[in-house]
């Protein structure tokens, strides 16, 4: 087998081992850009639940202060010889409590808001995820396809330098190939 046909052989193999590379390794970049994202997500959902915990604490303080408060002012009242369930002393007590709920819906609908977007967050990192994985996924079967043509395309131009003529001598043709550029 001659020098040249074993040169053809070695270079196609090359470009067929560093096409393979390079698709593997534009594969595992697909797959570690979506678990970054899916570690977004993660940290996104935990955050959400962290607030919501946080909410809710706040609603609970809320709701043990307007009791603490609604005890005081029935003490003053009961120790001021007033009925501290009727009249203005029951009225203040409704106050307090109607604004304390108020307070306190509203630290629950925060718990409730910062979870609902939390997970709505962390659904769109995970679509993210899937998004980066299927265009890496593309990106490297395209660019593979490229190779292959390319490597094909090299091996024939490699044949065309290695034509036989008789006596077995080998002689080099020059072909050019031109290339539109962009």
């Amino acid at each position: 087998m001659a020098l040249s046909t074993l040169f053809t052989i070695g270079t196609t193999v090359l470009s067929l081992f560093g096409a393979k590379k390079q698709y593997d390794a534009t594969q595992q970049a697909g797959e570690e850009a979506q678990k970054q994202l899916d570690q977004e997500s993660a940290n996104t959902l935990l955050q959400g639940r962290s607030e919501a915990i946080s909410y809710r604490q706040e609603g609970a303080d809320i709701i043990k202060n307007m009791s603490k408060v609604i005890a005081t002012q029935r003490a003053y009242a009961s120790g001021a010889n007033v009925d501290a369930l009727s009249g203005s002393a029951m009225t203040l007590q409704d106050v307090t409590m109607k604004e304390g709920a108020f307070d306190a819906y509203i630290a629950i609908d925060n718990a409730y808001l910062a979870q609902a977007g939390a997970g709505a967050q962390a659904k769109r990192f995970q679509e993210a995820g899937r998004d980066a994985r299927k265009a890496y996924r593309e990106s490297a079967a395209i660019n593979l396809g490229s190779n292959l043509i390319n490597t094909y395309n090299n091996y024939q131009t490699l044949k065309l330098y290695q034509t036989k003529v008789k006596g077995g001598a080998t002689v080099s043709t020059k072909t050019t190939s031109t290339t539109k550029g962009p």
